[in-house]
C-alpha cells in the first residue's frame, strides 16, 4: 500500500492538470487577486479625486481582507494604500505566483513543497511576536513576510491541486 501512495505522489509531480474545472478555479483565483490588488491602489486615486462613492465601495471590499491600519500601510502621495503593507505584499505575491507557477516545472519538485511550508513561518512569527508586543516591526519587514507568505500559500495550493487532479483522473 505504501508503494502505491508514493507512486501516485511521484506521478503527480510529472503530470500538470489543465481541465475546464481546473482552469475555471485558477481564473476565479486570479480575478479575486487582481481585484484586491486593483482596489488597493484605487483607494489612493478615489481619495485624491474625492470620489466618495467609489472609495466607500472599495473600502467595503478591502475591510473584509485586511485590518487596514494607516500606520501599518505604505503611503503614496500622502494617502495610505487600501491594504496594510503585509497584505499588500501577500496579495501582490499571490497574484504574481498564481499567474506563473501553474506553468512552471518547479512546482513539480519534491523539495519545493517543503520549502513552501517553511515560507509560511516568517509571517506567522512576525505577526505573533508583534501582536504580543515583543518587538515593533516596520512596514518593509511586514511587506517582505507578506510576499513570502503569498508565494508559499499559492505554491502549496498549486501542489495539492495538481495532486488531487492526478488522483481523480487516474481513477477513471
Amino acid at each position: 500500500m505504501k508503494t502505491i501512495i508514493s507512486q501516485n505522489y511521484d506521478a503527480t509531480l510529472k503530470t500538470p492538470g489543465y481541465s475546464l474545472p481546473s482552469i475555471s478555479y485558477w481564473l476565479a483565483l486570479l480575478m479575486f487577486m487582481f481585484a484586491i490588488n486593483f482596489l488597493n491602489f484605487a483607494t489612493v486615486y478615489f481619495t485624491l479625486n474625492k470620489d466618495g462613492a467609489s472609495l466607500r465601495m472599495a473600502e467595503s471590499v478591502l475591510i473584509g481582507v485586511c485590518h487596514r491600519m494607516p500606520s501599518r500601510s505604505f503611503w503614496f502621495l500622502e494617502v495610505p494604500l487600501g491594504l496594510c503593507s503585509r497584505c499588500t505584499g501577500l496579495y501582490f505575491s499571490a497574484f504574481a505566483t498564481a499567474i506563473v507557477l501553474p506553468f512552471s516545472k518547479i512546482s513539480h519538485n519534491n523539495k519545493f513543497l517543503s520549502y513552501s511550508f517553511w515560507g509560511l513561518i516568517p509571517l506567522i512569527a512576525d505577526g505573533t511576536l508583534e501582536h504580543l508586543g515583543i518587538y515593533a516591526g516596520n512596514n518593509v519587514l511586514r511587506f517582505s513576510t507578506g510576499i513570502l507568505f503569498g508565494y508559499s500559500i499559492i505554491a502549496i495550493i498549486t501542489r495539492y491541486h495538481n495532486q488531487l487532479y492526478y488522483q481523480l483522473t487516474n481513477r477513471r
